[in-house]
């Protein structure tokens, strides 16, 4: 096949996966108009925002603000509509918040909410969260003077169905005080052979709201646990984000333990805001700082992004030591990439595929050994994959690499960690 006919083949197929990109956009365009004509159909007026791509652990605010907009009518519901498999929640500011304010969750990708009269203010700091999973959503804001047509009567197949109530389980068990729960937290960075920074006393908690702290992060990884001072009997349960200038989620704890633990791995001096909430108002809260170096065989050539990735994927496998440059080291683009790759037949490794840009949605990693296949599929929003492996007398094994999104460009090396007799049973 001459040039031109290759050419002419590859925009064929580019032109077939447009194709069923904008159909798989279609119904939720489809389903934003049809709310949009039933809402008009009432007298509403209708403001339909252009649709958006969110990403997980991001958050966007909604412009314009809801009320700004000049109308006589007395409320206002804003309607936010994403993929079925999407989670998401609306949130506002309360005034002086540094943490959104939990509105309504999004179910079966639909989460609404409508106010009137001044109660419409809230609308003006308003903000959605992707708390799972990624895509487009459409955003509609509609005005009236009374109640709008509920989303589940206009798209009976967005209905979630019957939900499970609650269950009263009884109060918490006490914890251990304070004072034991910050020595096991420098003990658990201890014995995992990190170095601990001081203890460090955060301002008291005066807002109901949440409070906020600067923090500068050296390169590596890092481990932080929020430990408020508790009291017998009474429940506590402090939640906490950590971001970056672009206001990135780092890292997140939103769980029920009264402590809040975080972890992320940088891969240069970055500054940080810590937010965190739940606390008893000016009751003392105790931040335990552990962190640890970035592996020092993984190539700085990676950039700061890679390497902070595959540190990541490095501590989530507890994998055994990278102290030496990788024998074998690769890279590539988007899509599925298969590469043969010679190895000591009787050595284990370590191998590792990481994202050092683009926009991503997944890197995944597998590496074929004879007739066994080992797999590692990150976390959801993980940027790099870690798999380990013997060789088992094989010369050559086979990696297959798959990373989906926009200007990806990801590095790969594969690390000897031991030596393994060939057919002796794989350790792992």
């Amino acid at each position: 096949m001459d040039t031109r006919r290759t050419l002419a083949a590859v925009a064929a197929l580019l032109a077939v996966g447009s194709l069923r990109s904008f159909a798989g956009a279609q119904p939720l365009a489809e389903d934003a108009a049809r709310v949009e004509n039933a809402w008009r159909n009432t007298g509403a007026e209708v403001t339909r925002v252009s649709p958006r791509f969110l990403h997980a652990d991001r958050r966007s605010r909604l412009l314009p603000a809801p009320t700004a907009v000049l109308t006589k009518k007395t409320c206002t519901t804003v309607l936010i509509l994403g993929e079925r498999t999407t989670s998401f929640v609306l949130a506002a500011n309360d005034e002086g918040a540094r943490m959104p304010r939990p509105l309504v969750p999004g179910l079966a990708g639909v989460a609404s909410v409508s106010k009137c009269g001044s109660r419409r203010a809230d609308f003006d700091d308003l903000w959605v969260r992707v708390q799972g999973g990624r895509g487009a959503v459409e955003t509609l804001v509609g005005h009236s003077d009374q109640p709008l047509p509920a989303v589940e009567q206009i798209l009976p197949e967005r209905r979630p169905g019957a939900l499970a109530n609650m269950v009263e389980v009884g109060p918490p068990p006490d914890v251990a005080p304070s004072s034991v729960r910050i020595a096991d937290a420098e003990r658990r960075v201890t014995n995992a052979g990190g170095t601990l920074r001081p203890r460090r006393a955060l301002p008291p908690n005066t807002s109901p709201t949440g409070s906020g702290l600067g923090l500068e992060l050296a390169e590596g990884c890092h481990r932080l646990v929020l430990i408020p001072a508790t009291r017998p009997g009474v429940p506590f349960d402090v939640d906490a984000e950590l971001h970056d200038r672009e206001d990135r989620v780092l890292a997140q704890d939103r769980g029920s333990a009264t402590d809040a633990a975080l972890e992320t791995c940088v891969g240069q001096t970055t500054a940080a805001a810590l937010v965190w909430a739940g606390s008893v108002a000016n009751a003392p809260v105790t931040l335990v700082h552990g962190n640890w170096q970035i592996p020092p065989g993984i190539p700085r050539e990676w950039g700061p992004r890679a390497r902070a990735a595959a540190a990541t994927a490095h501590r989530r496998r507890r994998a055994p030591a990278l102290d030496a440059p990788p024998t074998w080291e690769g890279e590539g683009l988007s899509g599925r990439t298969v590469i043969p790759i010679e190895l000591d037949p009787s050595g284990c490794y370590a191998f590792v595929v990481a994202l050092t840009r683009g926009e991503h949605r997944g890197v995944r990693a597998a590496v074929h050994v004879g007739a066994s296949r080992h797999l590692d599929i990150g976390p959801m929003g993980s940027e790099a994959s870690l798999v380990t492996f013997c060789a088992q007398g094989n010369g050559r094994v086979r990696a297959e690499i798959d990373v989906s999104g926009s200007n990806v460009h990801w590095a790969a090396g594969a690390w000897r960690v031991g030596a393994h007799p060939p057919g002796a049973p794989d350790p792992w």
